[in-house]
C-alpha cells in the first residue's frame, strides 16, 4: 500500500537543539512581556507629541517663549497673541493714573491687597520697574493667605481668551487656571523687601488654547513635581491675575497672560517611576525563574531516563551460516533447456 502522508517523528526534547530552541523561545516570550509593559507607560510616547514643534526656553524674565501648536485632534481657537505695532514702547518710568485703568476701582479685591499699586502695572510690557512693589506685595499675600481661603476667593476657572482680552478686568482677582506645564524652571527673584530668593516659572497650555501659553510663577511646587524644557504635567493653580506680558518669541514679540500663585495641584500621573522599576525587575526575575525551572526539569528528565538505542544498533545483522550449504551455480527455471514455446501462428 502506497502513503501519500508523510509521516514527521515526534521532536526530541531531550536533544540539544531542541533545549536550545526552546530557551530562545521562552527568552523572547520575556522580551514581548517587557516591551508590553513599557508600552503601557504613558511617558514613552511624549515624543510623538513633540514632533514638529519647536522646543521653548524659559529662563529669566526675558526669555523667549514658543507658542506651540495644538496636538490634539479638534482645531484649538485662534488667538492672534502678537503684540500689536501700534503699542507704545515700553518705558519704566511710565505710570498709569488710577482713571486710566478701565474698571480697577470698582474691584472687591482679596483682604490686604493694595489697589493703588495695580494701578501701576501696564498690560502689553515687559516687566517694568515701576510694577516691582506689586509684584512682590501679591506674593506676600500670597506667602500668609490659605488655600482654603483662595479658593473660595477665586472667581472660578477662567481660560486664556477670558484673560488675554479682559486683562484690565481681572488685574489684581483671584482667578484659577488650568492646563498642561510643558516647562518649568527656577527663577531668581531681584532684591526685593519681601526677602523672597525666587519662584519657578510655568509654562502653562490651557485647555483648549494649545498654542497660546499662560505663565505661572509659582513659590513652591509639590515633591518630585518634574522641572525642565520638555515635561508634561497637569495642574490647577489659583491665585492673582497680574498683567498681560510682553516676551520675545522666536519670530516676534507676543503677548501672554500672568498669574502669580502660592503653589498648585498636580494631578500625577497613574504609572509613576517607582512603580515601573518594580514591575521591570519581577518581569527579569520571572523569566530568569522560569528558565531555572526548565533548566532543572530537563537535567531530571535526562538523569532518570534509560539510554534509547541508536538506529544502528535497531538493524539485525544478518546470519550468513544459513546459506553455507546453498549451491553457488544459479538457480534451474522449468524451462531453461526446452525450446521456446510457440507463438504467433505456431501457436495451436
Amino acid at each position: 500500500m502506497i502513503r501519500f502522508r508523510q509521516h514527521t517523528p515526534p521532536p526530541n526534547f531531550l536533544s540539544r537543539r531542541e533545549q536550545r530552541r526552546l530557551l530562545v523561545l521562552v527568552l523572547l516570550l520575556g522580551v514581548v512581556v517587557l516591551l508590553i509593559r513599557e508600552a503601557r507607560d504613558p511617558r514613552r510616547w511624549e515624543w510623538m507629541w513633540r514632533l514638529g514643534s519647536a522646543s521653548p526656553s524659559l529662563g529669566s524674565h526675558a526669555d523667549s517663549l514658543e507658542p506651540r501648536t495644538s496636538t490634539s485632534g479638534t482645531d484649538s481657537p485662534t488667538i492672534d497673541t502678537r503684540l500689536p505695532p501700534a503699542a507704545p514702547p515700553a518705558d519704566g518710568a511710565i505710570v498709569l493714573a488710577p482713571d486710566e485703568v478701565s474698571g480697577q476701582d470698582a474691584h472687591d479685591f482679596f483682604p490686604g491687597v493694595r489697589a493703588e499699586l495695580l494701578t501701576r502695572v501696564r498690560d502689553d510690557t515687559p516687566f517694568r520697574g515701576a510694577e516691582h512693589e506689586a509684584w512682590f506685595h501679591l506674593f506676600q499675600i500670597l506667602r500668609s493667605a490659605k488655600a482654603d481661603q483662595l479658593l473660595s476667593a477665586s472667581v472660578g476657572t477662567v481660560d486664556f481668551a477670558q484673560l488675554f482680552q479682559q486683562s484690565a478686568d481681572y488685574r489684581g482677582e483671584i482667578v484659577t487656571v488650568r492646563g498642561t506645564v510643558r516647562q518649568a524652571l527656577w527663577v531668581e527673584a531681584p532684591k526685593n523687601a519681601a526677602g523672597l530668593p525666587g519662584y519657578y516659572q510655568l509654562a502653562l497650555q490651557p485647555l483648549g488654547y494649545q498654542a497660546s501659553p499662560i505663565i505661572v510663577y509659582a513659590l513652591a511646587l509639590p515633591a518630585d513635581f518634574p522641572l525642565g524644557e520638555t515635561i508634561a504635567a497637569d495642574i490647577t493653580a489659583t491665585g492673582f491675575y497680574f498683567k498681560r506680558w510682553a516676551y520675545p518669541a522666536t519670530d516676534t514679540l507676543r503677548l501672554a497672560p500672568v498669574v502669580l500663585v502660592a503653589a498648585v495641584d498636580w494631578q500625577r500621573p497613574v504609572a509613576m517611576t517607582p512603580v515601573v522599576r518594580a514591575g521591570r525587575r519581577s518581569v527579569w526575575f520571572g523569566a530568569g525563574l522560569i528558565v531555572l525551572l526548565l533548566g532543572a526539569g530537563v537535567y531530571l528528565v535526562r538523569r532518570r531516563a534509560p539510554a534509547r538505542p541508536s538506529r544502528l544498533s535497531r538493524i539485525q545483522a544478518p546470519d550468513w551460516s544459513q546459506l553455507a550449504g546453498l549451491d553457488a551455480a544459479p538457480p534451474r527455471f522449468p524451462w531453461a533447456n526446452e525450446a521456446s514455446p510457440p507463438r504467433g501462428e505456431d501457436a495451436p
